[in-house]
């Protein structure tokens, strides 16, 4: 079990009282934090750098347009998408993974709170693999600074959004 998995518990039970928008807000953000975490040295897969550009511009569209449902992307960029999930970059698969999570393949669709827990817990993994531990456990988690900045992200996301809810 994941040391995501035992701080994030009660926090990720609170989703499901969260307006569909605030979800996609809270998905899109986190994804955001995470690319900017993970992406700058990816250099080495430009591709998939520019598949998440396009996805981004998608989701805020999305957002702008209300936020409640998730986009539809075309045929190609979805095969894009999925191919850059296979990344080989550290943290780069997670992190295209949890994109592919905000996006839905039938016209308003909403974000739900499963899938919201999906994204943020793929966030996670982004990190932590980007961060290379070797040994997962939550005792060796915890001492990856980026990790816990993670969580108290995530928690800050989702608290927020219940006050306001």
């Amino acid at each position: 079990m994941l040391l995501w998995d035992l701080e994030m518990k009660d926090d990720l039970a609170r989703l499901a009282g969260i307006p569909s928008g605030r979800l996609l807000d809270i998905a899109v953000t986190e994804v955001e934090r995470t690319a900017a975490f993970v992406l700058p040295d990816a250099s080495g897969d430009a591709e998939a750098r520019e598949v998440y550009e396009r996805c981004l511009a998608a989701l805020h569209r999305a957002q702008a347009a209300g936020g409640a449902a998730v986009p539809v992307l075309h045929d190609e960029l979805r095969d894009e998408l999925f191919e850059a999930s296979e990344s080989s970059e550290w943290g780069v698969g997670p992190l295209m993974a949890a994109v592919d999570q905000c996006v839905g393949e039938e016209p308003s669709t909403p974000m739900d709170s499963e899938c919201a827990a999906e994204v943020l817990g793929l966030c996670y993994q982004a990190v932590m693999e980007y961060q290379r531990i070797d040994d997962v456990t939550p005792e060796s988690e915890r001492q990856c600074p980026a990790l816990l900045d993670t969580i108290s992200a995530q928690r800050s996301l989702i608290r927020t959004a219940v006050s306001r809810a």
